[in-house]
């Protein structure tokens, strides 16, 4: 964790932005997942119980839920 830390941190320094992506995340060759209709189908595929967007979590089942936020959430 620390090194992840000190990896974003010293690419700010260094560019200005320091951010970290998971470029694993994807179907197999099919690219990167960049929209969360993607995002969904690949949960659903993967069979992930839930996902997190900005402030909101997604829990994969029949019942809403509330996120964070308190918003009503479905997925």
């Amino acid at each position: 964790m620390y090194q992840d830390v000190q990896l974003v941190t010293s690419s700010k320094a260094k560019g200005g932005v320091g951010v970290l992506c998971n470029t694993s995340l994807n179907f197999n060759g099919a690219g990167f997942i960049n929209r969360a209709s993607d995002l969904l189908a690949y949960a659903r595929a993967s069979g992930l119980d839930g996902f997190v967007i900005n402030d909101a979590f997604y829990l994969l089942k029949e019942a809403a839920l509330t996120s964070s936020s308190r918003r009503r959430k479905t997925a």
